[in-house]
C-alpha cells in the first residue's frame, strides 16, 4: 500500500482557503478629460479644398453605411450560395436596385 508524502501547507494552502493576492477595490469611474465636444466650423469659414474633402468623406461614409446594410449582406449570402452561373445571374437581377443605389452615390 502506498502512503502519500506529507503536505507542505505553507507553500500549497488547502483549496478553499483565502487567495494569496488581495482583490482590488473597485474605483468609481473617472470624469472624461477635455472640454467636451468640439463644434465644427461652418463651410463658409473653411477653405474650398477642405470643404471638398469633407464632402468626399461624407460620400464615402454614406457608401459604407449602404454596404453595411442588411440588403447587401443578404445579396452576398445569396451570391455565395449559388451553384452555377445562371443562379448568379438571377441573384444579380433580383438585387439590381442595390447596384443602381451604389452607382448614384
Amino acid at each position: 500500500m502506498l502512503i502519500a508524502p506529507p503536505r507542505d501547507l505553507t507553500s500549497f494552502p488547502v483549496s478553499g482557503a483565502q487567495p494569496c493576492t488581495p482583490t482590488p477595490v473597485p474605483r468609481p469611474p473617472r470624469e472624461p478629460r477635455g472640454a467636451g465636444p468640439v463644434s465644427q466650423p461652418s463651410l463658409a469659414m473653411i477653405g474650398p479644398a477642405v470643404a471638398s474633402f469633407r464632402e468626399d468623406i461624407q460620400m464615402v461614409m454614406s457608401a459604407l453605411r449602404t454596404v453595411k446594410s442588411s440588403e447587401i449582406s443578404e445579396f452576398a449570402r445569396e451570391l455565395c450560395s449559388c451553384r452555377n452561373v445562371e443562379d448568379k445571374l438571377n441573384i444579380l437581377v433580383k438585387h439590381h436596385h442595390l447596384m443602381v443605389k451604389l452607382e448614384h452615390m
